[in-house]
């Protein structure tokens, strides 16, 4: 796994039929931003407004651990400890 966050989400408004919705939509976030700005904070919204399902990809579990399969995973080598090399 690429990353230690865990996202904590209510499931009375992320999980909808049994699927997650925790994914932003950020175009569509932000055409809501410029609506607000434009209505001097009278035009308000909620993130139930831009959220999409979350991809299969992003799930717990899933074989591809969070990576989306459209971009490059880069692989590195795992570099030796150095810590324990100048303690020991």
């Amino acid at each position: 796994v690429h990353s230690c966050c865990t996202l904590l989400a209510r499931k009375d408004i992320y999980l909808r039929d049994g699927e997650w919705y925790t994914w932003i939509n950020y175009p569509k976030f932000h055409q809501l931003m410029k609506d607000y700005y434009a209505s001097n904070g009278k035009k308000t919204f909620s993130s139930l407004q831009y959220l999409e399902k979350t991809p299969s990809w992003a799930l717990w579990g899933a074989a591809e651990e969070g990576f989306d399969p459209v971009e490059t995973r880069h692989y590195r080598k795992k570099k030796s400890d150095k810590a324990s090399k100048t303690l020991g």
